[in-house]
């Protein structure tokens, strides 16, 4: 809802815009020489948000595009002059999708990166996971090679003996705590919603992941540890 009131902003200042070029405006050099500086900073625009994430450039968008048709608007004009209403409008929506977008954009609810990009921060947190639980095991059981050698059935690594002994293992409550954080993380899906186009923002739907024993030796099995 808050991804559709912030689009419809932007299009009623779109709108907005080409009512009163047709109704006042006329387009004199001073116009094209705007329009050619606005053509520039959005396909520069366009070239950030591809090889950055959407995040970093489309709150810039939120104020851009507002700002953008007031120029155009007053580039236009060289008799005339803005309604001074039109000039509230065009000033102060900026500020208020501006503010808008931050507060869509810090919640949970939506996401604004390349889609592609979704999950690479929870893969990385999912592989640091994996790597410091292997060196859990190494040096709590680096002088007990019979723990290592023990074999244990597959299933959910917080069900199995093997994540058992560790815990049972480890004095350090903080260690403890650590370790039970891994048993869990999150995979990311992003889904287009018809103003994404405009916006930048994505729906997001969230699966829960679990860490998965795949069975056999203690010492070969916390290499091929997964989240399913």
């Amino acid at each position: 809802m808050a991804g559709t009131l912030n689009a419809l902003g932007l299009l009623f200042v779109i709108g907005l815009t080409v009512v009163m070029l047709r109704k006042y405006g006329r387009f004199p050099k001073r116009f094209m020489s705007v329009l050619f500086g606005l053509l520039i900073a959005g396909i520069s625009l366009i070239i950030a948000s591809i090889f950055t994430t959407v995040s970093y450039s489309q709150p810039f968008t939120q104020i851009i595009i507002p700002c953008a048709c007031f120029a155009l608007c007053y580039a236009a004009f060289e008799d005339s002059y803005l309604p001074q209403w039109v000039l509230v409008v065009l000033f102060f929506i900026p500020l208020v999708l501006g503010f808008q977008f931050s507060v869509i954009t810090s919640g949970n609810g939506c996401y604004t990166g390349i889609p592609g990009l979704a999950n690479r921060a929870a893969s990385t947190q999912q592989h640091s996971n994996l790597k410091q639980l292997k060196v859990y095991y190494e040096l709590e059981f680096y002088y007990q090679p019979a723990v290592l050698n023990h074999t244990y059935p597959s299933g959910p690594f917080s069900a199995s003996e093997a994540y058992q002994v560790l815990i049972d293992h480890l004095q350090n409550q903080d260690d403890k705590q650590i370790v039970a954080k891994f048993l869990t993380s999150k995979e990311y899906h992003p889904y287009r919603l018809w103003h994404t186009w405009l916006t930048g923002i994505y729906g997001q739907r969230s699966r829960q992941l679990t860490l998965w024993y795949p069975g056999g030796k203690l010492k070969d099995a916390v290499e091929r540890l997964e989240y399913r």
